[in-house]
């Protein structure tokens, strides 16, 4: 039986005249195979003299436009789920990279919220060498350069962000109750922004409260409190010029 594939491309025009001739000899030993070649060119004469003809040429380049974008829309897709494994495994690669190159040149990584966890439960004494340093030079430069009267440190707790030594102060001033977190490193905040008359430090919001961001002497400080940042600013400056 010859293959109906081979009927279709004669009736199709689309052999080779000598693969044409040499299927016609076969069909004259095949009288069925033979009919299907003539009802398949029936059927084409009646399409080609019952067809809708459209005298609309823009029409017509729409259908043409049309076919050829969903003919790459295919090939598009035939790409993508052939290679969606290797396109997976290049985009994790790159967010990987990315986010050891961000570490290399901006610090660590981590968020306000993150800050407040690390420090439960009550005060504590000073754990490490390095907290204890970061208590004497803070609590020694304010004294030394601000009136305690307007700014109070009171004891610290201490923790760890990142495996950096930090330390929270509760301040208060004559405005009312402040924190100062103070981080031992280069931590880069993920969920704050810079401050539009400050380019220096950054604004965002922990513990409910406003918060300024800014890094001084290879170290991350954070103060917050219940006041507008523009306030929190003129704070944040007073000590980052005693600090």
């Amino acid at each position: 039986m010859t293959d109906p594939k081979q009927l279709h491309a004669l009736a199709d025009e689309e052999l080779t005249p000598s693969e044409a001739n040499a299927l016609r000899e076969a069909l004259k030993a095949e009288p069925r195979a033979a009919a299907e070649v003539d009802a398949i060119l029936n059927l084409k004469d009646v399409l080609s003299k019952n067809a809708i003809r459209y005298a609309d040429e823009e029409a017509w380049k729409g259908c043409l436009r049309r076919l050829d974008a969903i003919d790459k829309s295919r090939r598009v897709e035939g790409f993508v789920g052939r290679y969606a494994w290797a396109l997976c495994g290049i985009m994790f690669v790159f967010i990987v990279s990315g986010r050891y190159a961000m570490r290399n040149v901006q610090g660590d990584t981590a968020r306000t919220a993150d800050l407040a966890r690390i420090f439960g439960g009550g005060s504590r004494p000073a754990e490490t060498p390095a907290q204890a340093r970061m208590y004497a030079d803070l609590t020694h430069a304010i004294r030394g350069s601000l009136d305690t009267k307007e700014l109070q440190v009171f004891p610290p707790l201490f923790g760890h962000v990142h495996d950096l030594p930090a330390a929270r102060y509760p301040m208060r001033d004559r405005q009312g109750d402040l924190v100062l977190i103070q981080v031992d490193g280069a931590l880069n905040l993920q969920d704050t922004a810079p401050l539009p008359t400050n380019p220096q430090m950054e604004a965002g919001v922990s513990e409910g409260s406003n918060c300024v961001v800014w890094h001084k002497d290879n170290q991350t400080l954070l103060l917050l409190g219940g006041r507008s940042l523009e306030d929190l600013t003129q704070v944040a400056n007073r000590i980052s010029g005693a600090h």
